[in-house]
């Protein structure tokens, strides 16, 4: 999947008006030399491979030469514009793990940041690369970023509410235990009078 994709090119070499009664075509033992080594910005080259064809039209039978080149594409470019910068923001969304759980609007501010973050590298992402119809590594790995960020986002709701009712239940016992103290306080009191 793309950027971690090699592709085929194929380059073919036929006759265009002599069959095989006037051209022959035939490789070399050596089929494919290179003068130089092929330098392009994207990609290596790293193979290729020859056949021979014969092929019959209706106007006799044609030799066909083919030649396949594989290229393996050069991800570098990807992993430090994306894989990395996408990475750190993922990671820094984590930071709020370690805040105090009534620290609420950091850990809030630095999770939808993270995750506006990403949403931005991701549209930046996406003006460059090619516009294809299947999915890409690259999609694959911008979505579960996002997840994990939504996840943290997702915690920190969690982690709220149960502070929220720990709190509640804290102050509730406090409340009943007063009210008991109270209730005791007069009872005991009714008691000194009554006797």
């Amino acid at each position: 999947m793309f950027p971690f994709d090699s592709i085929q090119c194929m380059l073919v070499i036929e006759s265009y008006s002599f069959n095989t009664d006037e051209v022959r075509l035939q490789w070399d033992e050596v089929p494919v030399t290179l003068m130089e080594k092929v330098e392009l910005p994207d990609f290596d080259l790293t193979g290729w491979n020859t056949m021979l064809e014969r092929l019959q039209y209706p106007n006799g039978i044609w030799d066909r030469a083919q030649v396949n080149f594989t290229f393996a594409r050069r991800y570098g470019f990807y992993l430090f514009q994306s894989y990395f910068p996408t990475s750190l923001t993922v990671i820094s969304s984590w930071v709020g793990f370690f805040f105090d759980t009534r620290s609420v609007s950091a850990r809030i501010t630095l999770g939808v940041s993270s995750l506006l973050a990403l949403t931005f590298q991701f549209g930046n992402v996406l003006r460059h690369l090619p516009r294809v119809s299947y999915i890409k590594c690259l999609d694959v790995w911008m979505i579960f970023s996002v997840i994990f960020i939504f996840c943290t986002l997702v915690e920190l709701a969690l982690v709220c509410q149960l502070s929220r009712w720990e709190r509640e239940k804290q102050l509730g016992n406090k409340v009943i235990s007063q009210w008991i103290g109270h209730v005791k306080l007069v009872f005991g009191l009714n008691n000194c009078y009554q006797s």
